[in-house]
This record gives structure tokens, sequence and C-alpha cells, in this order.
């Protein structure tokens, strides 16, 4: 079965952004969608890994970063995962 749906504009710069891959959240539902380029497999390199950190922690030296809160977190997911639980 051929089940294709044509991409945005936006999601299809977010697939380039993503070196071929990207990440798709439904406001209603919170589900999550991955958006993958067909015949590429998505890779992370060292240098991906490094320059995330390095604007990490210079987010940090600016003051520009929160606390985590784990709990916090946990309680949002528990509350997501009840209300898609409740639709269907």
């Amino acid at each position: 079965m051929d089940n294709h749906t044509l991409l945005t504009p936006e999601q299809v710069s977010a697939v380039e952004a993503g070196n071929g891959f990207a990440h798709a959240e439904d406001p209603v539902t919170h589900r999550v969608y991955l958006l993958v380029e067909q015949g590429r497999a998505p890779t992370l390199s060292d240098d991906y890994f490094r320059r995330k950190i390095a604007e990490g922690m210079a987010e940090a030296d600016r003051g520009e970063s929160q606390p985590w809160d784990v709990e916090a977190m946990k309680a949002d997911l528990l509350r997501r995962h009840d209300a898609q639980s409740t639709q269907g």
C-alpha cells in the first residue's frame, strides 16, 4: 500500500537542517513523529556532539540556561501519556 503525504516547506527545511531527519510533534496529541529522508541513514558525528555541547556551554555562560527539574518533567510526561491514553 502506497501512503504518501506531502510535506510542508517547513518540514522539508527541518529535515534538511537535521542532516536527513527531524522530529515533529502533534500539538494536540503531543505524539512525536520522526521524519527521515529515504535512502539516507542518519548519522551523528563527534563533531556534531562537540558543536552542540559548545553551544549549550555558551548559553549557560550567557545565563540562558535553566535548571533541569526532573520531577516536573516526569509529571509533564505522565500528563501527556494520560491524555494520549484517554484519546485512543
